[in-house]
């Protein structure tokens, strides 16, 4: 197969997805993983769009490589391309990250490309599926949608990372109410503010009208 490709490229046949997944499949079971990338890089120099087949076993062979940020990305090109994933695709992801992490991971590439109902609908299969969501479940799913109740519930008490991640998801709807409150939770539970949650309320401040920064707001300048 890699000698009748060595062929088409040299006698300059037409080359498709077809052939490119064969070939990167070849390189897969062989091992050879810097192979399945190199035969992506010169189909996308062709021209040749990959598919959710291709997407799928790179996603493999990164796994098995033990490359993670590879895996991570080939996921978010699927995404990005309107590609729908597949029981392949998560299956591939389960092998690479394991179940816990697999689950944190696809929260964290939602809540930052936006796919609010992705995400929403990925945190209750998690629950479903009897794995516990952890710190960084929640710091995820607080950027998408406000579970800070539920992490109470779950017997998480959020850190400066989370609260922050909550100021700027509240400053950016313009909820002035709600950080407030977050803010007030900082001396509640006793947690020193950093420069990036003082940064995060100076930024709500200067995208606020002045009329909703009177008292009691103004006490953001503590930072």
């Amino acid at each position: 197969a890699l000698s009748l490709y060595d062929r088409a490229r040299t006698g300059e046949w037409r080359l498709d997805a077809t052939t490119f997944s064969t070939l990167i499949r070849i390189y897969k079971v062989a091992g050879n993983f810097d192979g399945c990338l190199n035969v992506y890089e010169e189909m996308k120099a062709l021209g040749v769009k990959p598919n959710l087949v291709i997407y799928n076993i790179l996603l493999d062979a990164m796994g098995r490589a033990k490359r993670p940020w590879q895996v991570k990305k080939f996921y978010q090109d699927i995404i990005d391309s309107g590609l729908s994933p597949s029981f392949v695709t998560y299956a591939a992801l389960l092998h690479a990250y394991g179940r816990a992490l697999l689950y944190n991971s696809i929260l964290a590439m939602c809540a930052d490309l936006g796919h609010v109902d992705k995400a929403v609908e990925i945190f209750e299969d998690m629950k479903s599926s009897g794995i516990k969501p952890d710190s960084w479940t929640f710091s995820s799913m607080i950027t998408v949608e406000n579970t800070l109740n539920e992490m109470f519930e779950a017997g998480f008490q959020p850190n400066i990372f989370i609260l922050t991640s909550l100021i700027q998801c509240y400053g950016k709807a313009q909820r002035i109410d709600d950080v407030v409150n977050t803010f007030n939770r900082i001396f509640e539970l006793v947690i020193t503010p950093d420069d990036r949650f003082c940064g995060c309320l100076l930024n709500v401040m200067t995208q606020t009208p002045n009329e909703e920064l009177s008292p009691p707001y103004s006490f953001f300048l503590f930072c």
